[in-house]
């Protein structure tokens, strides 16, 4: 089940406005879902570097497939993970994209880049945590939805032209 369109912003607010609705459909059987909140914002500059990022984006990404999720990169740097809690089976090893797993993993992957590993990284179980989850949320939509009205009452944003390569002869 996919829970959020794979395009990352759509007219009503972007990803924050996505991740919120993703969210509360999630909440119509909560023990099923959990949601896992890697907060890059918080990392000490100059991180986090392009490579954590595409490192953490894979591992959130491949888990939100095996999890029937959907991976929300906010305006923030935040990435949110929301997906079904993974089933364990026994007799089988556990994997790397386990998102019950990835805590570890995340902050073992930052914790040079951080004064509080522990804090790189939040996972809620949607049945436990539903209301820290949603004020989460809600919070990142409502601070992305004031810096787009802050943006729209300034100048205008400025143009970025992708110019294509001159052919050779």
């Amino acid at each position: 089940m996919n829970l959020a369109p794979q395009l990352p912003f759509s007219r009503r607010g972007g990803a924050e406005h996505l991740l919120l609705e993703a969210a509360q459909r999630a909440l119509r059987a909560p023990e099923e879902w959990l949601a896992l909140v890697l907060h890059l914002g918080r990392l000490v500059p100059p991180a986090p570097q392009p490579h954590h990022r595409r490192v953490a984006r894979a591992l959130l990404h491949e888990a939100a497939e095996r999890n029937d999720g959907q991976l929300f990169p906010l305006a923030n740097g935040d990435l949110v993970l929301l997906c079904r809690r993974p089933h364990n089976f026994v007799g089988t090893a556990p994997r790397a994209d386990d998102p019950l797993r990835l805590p570890q993993a995340l902050a073992a992957l930052f914790c040079a880049a951080t004064t509080d590993p522990g804090g790189i990284v939040s996972l809620w179980r949607l049945a436990e945590h539903a209301k820290p989850f949603l004020a989460y949320a809600a919070e990142r939509r409502d601070a992305a939805a004031a810096l787009g009205s802050e943006a729209a009452a300034g100048d205008p944003p400025p143009v970025l032209l992708a110019l294509a390569p001159e052919p050779r002869m």
